[in-house]
């Protein structure tokens, strides 16, 4: 009888439950036309499979990517019941979503009850975030300034970059070391997602995607700003000695100072034309909603950023938008806009959408080589909001 090494039977183990996810999930999917019985029958199947509920890290990457699928589907519903023009403004769910992540933050601090629960908000480790609130909304003002020039379909195409732009930075600025497999998975998952992205649109529109020389430097500004500020903080998040609470609280007074800026001077623009100033105007039930799920999303990146790294998370991203195809396909409706018909079933679109799957799981399996960071995070991995006492000077 043939023996296999341990290794190589763990990766056909791998392979076969999420062979067999997918299958179930297809399966399911189409009989039931709904996302969610897939999702609870790949729990059970994995949980008959190993046993148990099988590693932390796995499930933390599988909730965001639920969440981060969520996202679009929850946006879409909250503005299905809105006529256009009259829509609650990003900038003050953007605010909303901050201040409540920041009471969140201060809650969990104070019932830890351990060490390093005192906040002190306007203190030197508060100020350490205060580039990356800057990088964030640096990113964010060019994301919209740039939609303003440029078509969506160039736009997310464009957007594509981020990936290996952040793996390079994770490298320079973190030392991070990557495995032959992992670089060749984010190089898979980078062009699968630009040859998906481009079969997308000539499927959905036959016109000629919208360039301008102006929409190309505020996506440039926007790419680099964006992750900067994602490498700058997984440094602060990983070598600060403060529990994840603690740091949200520091990340997000800094966030909710410069939002304060932003949604102010929103406001008085809005006054200025219109005579009067609702910060809140067509808000509604649905939007309360939209605000929870970006504060679970909020603390989710932190989380894994704080555990894994920003790769990852990127990573996670990419199979969130190829997922997204995929149930589209399957249920027959657009999830991001159920009142439109889906365009027709794109073999292209659907072969770029299964690599960039298999180059997600396969990231996600791989045994990387990670920075002294990382490696030293090994060490305490059980307690998740544990402080780091690492060494190693801060990025500021």
């Amino acid at each position: 009888m043939v023996s296999l090494k341990p290794t190589i039977r763990r990766k056909l183990q791998v392979s076969i439950v999420v062979v067999s996810l997918v299958m179930a999930g297809v399966v399911l999917a189409y009989v039931l036309h709904s996302p969610v019985v897939p999702i609870l029958a790949a729990a059970v199947l994995y949980y008959y499979t190993y046993g148990n509920l099988g590693s932390p890290k796995l499930w933390l990457i599988l909730v965001y990517l639920l969440v981060d699928l969520s996202k679009g589907l929850i946006v879409s519903w909250s503005l299905a019941n809105k006529d256009p023009g009259k829509t609650p403004s990003e900038i003050s769910i953007l605010f909303v979503k901050d201040v409540v992540s920041l009471a969140m933050g201060y809650a969990f601090a104070k019932l830890m009850g351990s060490e390093g629960t005192e906040v002190n908000v306007l203190g030197y480790d508060t100020l350490r975030f205060l580039p990356v609130a800057l990088l964030f909304m640096t990113s964010q003002t060019c994301a919209l300034k740039a939609l303003n020039y440029l078509d969506p379909g160039t736009f997310k195409l464009l957007l594509q970059v981020c990936l290996p732009t952040i793996t390079f930075f994770s490298w320079c600025w973190l030392g991070r070391m990557y495995t032959k497999r992992q670089v060749l998975c984010v190089a898979g998952v980078f062009m699968f997602s630009i040859l998906f992205c481009v079969a997308k649109t000539r499927q959905e529109t036959s016109e000629v995607m919208a360039t301008s020389a102006v929409g190309l430097i505020y996506t440039t500004v926007f790419v680099l700003s964006s992750c900067s500020g994602s490498i700058l903080s997984e440094k602060l998040l990983k070598t600060t000695g403060d529990s994840l609470p603690v740091q949200v609280v520091h990340m997000k007074v800094c966030s909710v100072l410069i939002g304060f800026v932003a949604f102010t001077a929103h406001g008085l623009n809005q006054g200025l034309d219109g005579g009067s100033w609702n910060p809140l105007i067509h808000w509604d039930q649905r939007t309360l909603v939209v605000v929870a799920i970006y504060v679970a999303s909020g603390w989710l990146v932190a989380y894994i950023t704080k555990r894994l790294s920003s790769t990852t998370k990127n990573v996670t991203q990419a199979g969130s938008t190829a997922l997204t195809y995929a149930l589209t396909m399957v249920l027959g409706k657009d999830l991001f806009n159920p009142q439109a018909q889906p365009g027709p079933f794109s073999v292209p679109a659907t072969s770029m959408a299964v690599g960039i799957m298999a180059c997600v799981v396969a990231y996600w399996t791989s045994p990387g080589r990670d920075s002294p960071i990382a490696a030293e995070r090994e060490l305490i991995e059980k307690d998740h909001f544990k402080p780091l006492p690492l060494k190693g000077p801060v990025l500021v």
